[in-house]
């Protein structure tokens, strides 16, 4: 049976949506360390309640979070922040 052209557009949609969405959700953030001896700018990435992912000049780097202080648009409201999580599983 032959999907319909209207459902199969608006599955490429969404899997271009899901593949570009990094690039275009990323902002800037600065994390610097608790004694301000450290600073690295770039575009965050994931925040995943431990670990800062940024996109830097230098590449990819992962921060541990309770190592630094984060400043700029991008920082995740750390009040807020609640881990989610779905498993799923099959019946035998």
């Amino acid at each position: 049976m032959p999907f319909p052209l209207a459902a199969v557009l608006r599955a490429v949609l969404i899997c271009l949506s899901l593949t570009l969405s990094p690039a275009l959700w990323a902002q800037d953030v600065e994390l610097r360390s608790q004694d301000g001896s450290v600073t690295l700018e770039g575009n965050l990435i994931a925040y995943d309640g431990a670990y800062y992912r940024l996109e830097t000049v230098y590449g990819p780097l992962t921060v541990a979070a309770e190592g630094v202080r984060c400043a700029g648009p991008g920082c995740p409201d750390l009040g807020g922040f609640v881990a989610e999580a779905r498993i799923a599983a099959r019946r035998p």
